[in-house]
């Protein structure tokens, strides 16, 4: 790829890093030596967003009144149980996204919650508002499911924005009879 300065429609020097504005070589068509100069867009770094549970709260037959679970890897709740989460949307330093939904204009946040084990997956959606959402789960089911890094970039160009979060697994379990 050959990339002209802006200015003088020479080749740039390799010392010198391309600018907006300056012209790039783009291939045209399959012939070799057809070739178009186009404007350089360049694309800014993604901007990452920390996907923080800051809270999450179990409720179910072992703790009908709710429970705090401070695993920060894995959740377990009973059958029939509730989960609650509080997640925040944060920048790198840890500051919470306060800009992202407005009580008028929530951002619409729905995580993809990956099925293990013939477990089936499920989609859960929850409204951010001042960078902030409470997702409520009921599981009627038992079963392992997870939430990754990965599933909640699926659907966004990771070139503009890129989601940050560390997996979360949960267990949904049938009590011993014993």
């Amino acid at each position: 790829m050959i990339v002209l300065d802006r200015n003088t429609n020479l080749p740039i020097e390799p010392q010198r890093q391309a600018v907006e504005g300056d012209w790039v070589e783009v291939r045209s068509g399959e012939a070799i030596d057809r070739f178009e100069y186009h404007p350089l867009v360049i694309i800014p770094d993604s901007t990452k967003i920390n996907v923080k549970i800051t809270s999450a709260i179990v409720t179910d037959a072992a703790n009908p009144t709710g429970k705090e679970q401070t695993d920060d890897y894995r959740i377990k709740v009973q059958k029939g149980g509730e989960t609650t989460f509080t997640i925040q949307m944060q920048d790198e330093s840890g500051t919470v996204l306060s800009h992202i939904g407005t009580a008028q204009t929530p951002e619409h946040f729905a995580p993809p919650i990956e099925g293990l084990l013939g477990a089936q997956g499920r989609t859960i959606g929850a409204d951010i508002i001042a960078g902030i959402c409470t997702l409520k789960i009921i599981w009627p089911n038992e079963g392992e499911w997870k939430i990754t890094q990965d599933a909640l970039n699926m659907y966004v160009d990771t070139r503009v924005i890129e989601y940050l979060f560390s997996t979360l697994n949960i267990s949904v379990y049938e009590p011993s009879l014993a």
